[in-house]
């Protein structure tokens, strides 16, 4: 859930930065419920997109189909329903991110594959990747924050 919010929150901005729309189509989403422990699993889902911004509200059968009239009300229970929601076409996304990175100095390589795995210990004395090597030198693992 944290991811969605964050995701559309930088979708706004994407478009602005690069001058191509990343393919965000806000066109709802409704998630419906076929028995009882589905409609317990959707409240707490409710209750957790609250915590994070999301609106959404659970539904009547009856309430759903005046929503989207293809449904049968008699072949469900209930939903959970969210305007917010969305779809987006992976291509002009991974465009619009690729332009921003690129504005932003970053290369990107293609027929990149990855030779070794260049291994550390984190903080707690775990083992972890800490970079990757390719025919085009190494790269290190970097935080986005």
């Amino acid at each position: 859930i944290q991811l969605l919010a964050t995701t559309r929150a930088q979708l706004q901005n994407l478009e602005a930065e690069t001058g191509l729309n990343p393919g965000w189509i806000n066109n709802g989403g409704i998630f419906i419920s076929h028995s009882p422990q589905r409609t317990n699993e959707y409240r707490r889902l409710q209750t957790l997109g609250k915590v994070f911004g999301i609106e959404s509200q659970m539904m009547s059968a009856e309430e759903t189909v005046e929503i989207f009239p293809l449904l049968d009300p008699t072949s469900f229970e209930c939903s959970l329903y969210s305007k917010s929601d969305g779809v987006i076409d992976p291509t002009m996304m991974v465009n619009s991110i690729a332009k921003g990175a690129k504005m932003g100095g970053c290369k990107i390589y293609e027929d990149c594959p990855v030779e070794e795995l260049i291994v550390g210990e984190n903080f707690l004395g775990e083992k972890e990747v800490k970079g990757v090597r390719t025919k085009f030198g190494e790269f290190e693992k970097f935080k986005l924050y």
